[in-house]
């Protein structure tokens, strides 16, 4: 990844706290923009920001919003 002028590169554990998640059911994916994005793994993660390629209707854990 090429470093963006102004930025500075930092470990994600130091801006917010990690926990892994656990996979709801299948039968709760869609592709229709029901429920929430679901970010399975790090082929949805862009350079930037995450590419929405699934949707769940009955998620389990939902990240919280960081403010700084």
């Amino acid at each position: 990844m090429n470093e963006r002028k102004g930025w500075k590169r930092i470990r994600l554990n130091e801006i917010g706290d990690i926990s892994m998640g656990q996979s709801p059911k299948s039968k709760y994916y869609n592709i229709k923009g029901i429920g929430l994005p679901f970010f399975q793994g790090c082929t949805e993660f862009g350079e930037i920001y995450p590419i929405i390629k699934k949707y769940c209707s009955k998620p389990i854990k939902i990240a919280k919003k960081m403010t700084f």
